[in-house]
């Protein structure tokens, strides 16, 4: 993923690298950090940050807390719920309309993402299974073409995304 992201424009990159650090659990849940410190992180611009910081709040991957810091937020129950319900009502339709829009180059990767998932778990590697589990299944959802749906998963997987990472290992 970081070969996509360094082609980006600046802000997207320092989002992209940012939501990745949430998506695949390198800031958990409850982790509080400042500007500074995720602009130290990645390598980021303060202004960058700040906006991807102001992007990802209100997607509901941060939240505020005090004295200028954002945290990751903790997963109550019934927000896990919530989560659960949300993905069954809309993943499966993003997979049904893939399946009536696949192609054999769409199959092979999503093959090749499969071998890498099973070779992440024969490791041990969670944070590799989580990233190709993500690619695995977004590259499934991508192939859907149904862009609200998409946003959709996208705004539930970066929400539970810290507490998988807890959960897998």
């Amino acid at each position: 993923m970081s070969n996509t992201i360094s082609k980006l424009p600046e802000h997207q990159g320092v989002y992209r690298r940012i939501r990745n650090l949430i998506l695949f659990g390198t800031l958990v849940p409850g982790q509080a950090v400042t500007i500074q410190g995720l602009a130290d992180l990645i390598g980021g611009g303060m202004t960058p940050v700040r906006e991807a910081i102001r992007r990802l709040t209100a997607e509901g991957a941060l939240e505020a807390g005090g004295n200028r810091r954002v945290r990751v937020p903790q997963i109550t129950r019934t927000t896990l719920e919530e989560i659960a319900f949300a993905r069954l009502a809309v993943e499966p339709r993003l997979t049904e309309l893939a399946a009536g829009r696949m192609t054999d180059a769409c199959l092979d990767d999503l093959r090749a993402h499969d071998a890498q998932v099973d070779e992440a778990i024969l490791t041990g590697d969670i944070e590799r299974y989580l990233e190709y589990n993500y690619r695995f299944h977004f590259r499934l959802y991508d192939q859907a073409d149904a862009r609200i749906l998409r946003q959709i998963a996208a705004s539930l997987w970066l929400q539970i995304g810290p507490s998988l990472r807890i959960v897998c290992g």
